[in-house]
C-alpha cells in the first residue's frame, strides 16, 4: 500500500529547503496541506481522488475572507471558521485565494 500523505510532508519540505527554497514559502505551502488533510483525511496517497480536491475546493470557498489572521484563532478548525462565518455573514475567500491555495 502507499504511504499517507503525512508521512511525505517532510521529506518534501525537507528536499524543497535543500533546493533553496525559503522558508516563508514553504510555509505558505504548509497551510493548504494542513488544511486538505483536516478536510479530508490523512489516507494513503493513492486513496485520493478528484472528489477529494473538489470537495476540499468548496471547503475552502466557505471560508471567511480573514480566517486564521487572529492570534484568538489558533486552535480553530476548518468547521469552526466556517461556522462562525456563516453565523456573522462574513465575505468569503475570493476564488483567486482559493486558486492559490490549490
Amino acid at each position: 500500500s502507499a504511504p499517507l500523505v503525512s508521512a511525505l510532508v517532510e521529506p518534501f519540505f525537507t528536499e524543497r529547503e535543500a533546493g533553496g527554497t525559503r522558508h516563508q514559502v514553504m510555509n505558505q505551502e504548509r497551510t493548504p496541506l494542513r488544511h486538505f488533510l483536516e478536510a479530508q483525511g490523512d489516507r494513503p496517497v493513492d486513496q485520493y481522488g478528484r472528489g477529494d480536491v473538489n470537495a476540499f475546493l468548496t471547503t475552502l470557498r466557505k471560508l471567511p475572507a480573514l480566517y486564521g489572521r487572529s492570534p484568538r484563532d489558533k486552535d480553530l478548525c476548518l468547521a469552526d471558521f466556517i461556522a462562525r462565518a456563516e453565523a456573522e455573514g462574513a465575505r468569503r475567500l475570493k476564488d483567486k485565494t482559493v486558486k492559490r491555495h490549490m
